[in-house]
C-alpha cells in the first residue's frame, strides 16, 4: 500500500507513459539489421546489447558469447527486443558461419 496515493498514482501514469514510449522507439527497428555485442545465454536465448544499449535476445545454436553480431530484429516491446542471427560481425579471425539452410523439393511425375 501506498502512504501517498497521489503521488503512487502519479509514478504509474509515468510508468505507463515510459512504456508506450520505449515501445514506440523499439518498433522503429523491427526488421532492421542491428550489431549485437553477446553477453551470455539467458533462458535458452543469447542475451547482449546493440549500439543504444537496448536488450536484445538472439535465438541461435551457435556460440556466440562474446561476439559482436547482426541480428535481424523480429519482435520489439518495451524493455527488449529478439531478433535472428544473420553474420558474425567480431573482428575475431575465426568467424562463425550462419546454418545453411537447405530445401528439399518432392517432383511428382505426371
Amino acid at each position: 500500500m501506498c502512504p501517498k496515493p497521489r503521488r503512487c498514482a502519479g509514478t504509474k501514469r509515468l510508468e505507463a507513459l515510459q512504456e508506450q514510449v520505449s515501445s514506440e522507439i523499439n518498433a522503429r527497428s523491427l526488421g532492421e539489421i542491428v550489431e549485437v555485442l553477446v553477453e551470455d545465454q539467458h533462458k535458452g536465448k543469447w542475451r547482449g546489447r546493440n549500439r543504444q544499449n537496448k536488450l536484445v535476445f538472439i535465438e541461435s545454436d551457435l556460440p556466440l558469447r562474446g561476439r559482436l553480431v547482426e541480428a535481424q530484429i523480429t519482435w520489439t516491446g518495451p524493455w527488449s527486443m529478439q531478433g535472428r542471427f544473420v553474420r558474425d560481425a567480431s573482428p575475431l579471425p575465426d568467424k562463425i558461419a550462419p546454418p545453411q539452410q537447405t530445401f528439399t523439393i518432392a517432383l511428382n511425375p505426371a
